[in-house]
């Protein structure tokens, strides 16, 4: 277990690693985030670490200037009932249809045409909200036009790589005392991984993990998944923590088709993209979601505001 000092320097070199990111991109460096990192030394695992979560990718793979468009905010605030539980309860009064792939969006007219396995819809417009990565699959067909030079646009903004193991254990460590989170650094090269400890019925340690490190993750089956991460676990805490563990589970958000990845990120040299993407006119076929959002992309409140924004211009539009 690292020390009080030893946990400083590693904060303080993490810090310094996200604050030259912020730094260069807001002085207009278009550039991979790994170009003008500080050397963090011993911490540098721990800096990449964070920063790959951070980012949802690893940092050759992302613009600073793209990243230094994000406001921030007051840190995380967790939802004790759980996310999914919020935007469900958000959701209750839609009229939401399950099990019904959309493949085709056109305009046709003053009307949109929507295509499904159940019969077209129509609508005076549509907000598109599905992630960059599905976006640009191909899954959905747009007509040539605006709409279809968006679903290009995007790739210039990929989903990246977040996954989470997590395990239901009979009691937290002791060793931890009031600890919430703890990251795992194997000192051979091999990448960290955090863990959040979790008091509840029953109490849970949930690692995440981002980037290279998470694709190779997934490339492992769910029972090699959760070895992995459980060994990681063991090698700061012991063997006996194994024997704690009552149940696990794993996310796949990766290999989801409904989401192929996690949240955006910019590629270098296309850090404007994301200004672009929200600025541009796409008539009434809209888009949303965290990737359009202007200063708190890879959020779910930033998915939220972008969707109200969207939905704000279509109103007028149609109103018109």
């Amino acid at each position: 277990m690292a020390s009080d000092a030893e946990q400083q320097a590693a904060e303080a070199e993490t810090t310094a690693a996200f604050d030259a990111a912020r730094d260069a991109g807001a002085s207009g460096q278009d550039v991979a985030i790994s170009r003008i990192l500080p050397d963090a030394g011993r911490w540098a695992a721990c800096a990449r670490h964070v920063l790959q979560l951070d980012l949802g990718d690893d940092p050759e793979k992302a613009s600073a200037l793209a990243y230094s468009d994000f406001g921030g905010g007051e840190g995380d605030w967790p939802v004790l009932s759980g996310y999914g539980t919020l935007i469900a309860d958000m959701a209750q009064s839609l009229n939401i249809r399950l099990a019904t792939p959309v493949y085709d969006i056109a305009e046709d007219g003053a009307r949109v045409r929507v295509q499904t396995p159940a019969g077209d819809l129509r609508a005076k417009a549509v907000v598109v909200t599905v992630s960059t990565n599905v976006l640009s699959s191909g899954a959905i067909r747009f007509a040539p036009g605006p709409a279809a030079d968006m679903a290009q646009m995007v790739t210039h903004l990929p989903c990246g790589a977040f996954e989470k193991v997590a395990y239901t254990v009979t009691h937290l460590p002791e060793a931890l005392g009031d600890r919430q989170h703890l990251t795992v650094d194997p000192g051979d090269g091999a990448p960290a991984i955090d863990f959040k400890l979790m008091k509840g019925a029953p109490p849970m340690i949930v690692s995440t993990i981002a980037g290279t490190p998470a694709r190779a993750l997934m490339a492992m089956p769910r029972t090699g998944r959760i070895a992995f991460v459980r060994d990681r676990l063991c090698l700061a805490l012991g063997s006996d923590v194994a024997k704690t563990i009552t149940g696990a589970a794993c996310t796949n958000w990766l290999h989801d088709p409904l989401i192929l990845g996690c949240y955006s990120h910019a590629t270098p040299g296309y850090g404007q993209t994301r200004r672009d993407m929200i600025a541009a006119d796409t008539g009434r076929i809209g888009f949303a979601g965290e990737a359009f959002s202007p200063g708190h992309q890879a959020t779910a409140h930033g998915a939220y505001l972008s969707g109200r924004h969207v939905a704000a211009r279509l109103t007028g539009l149609i109103s018109a």
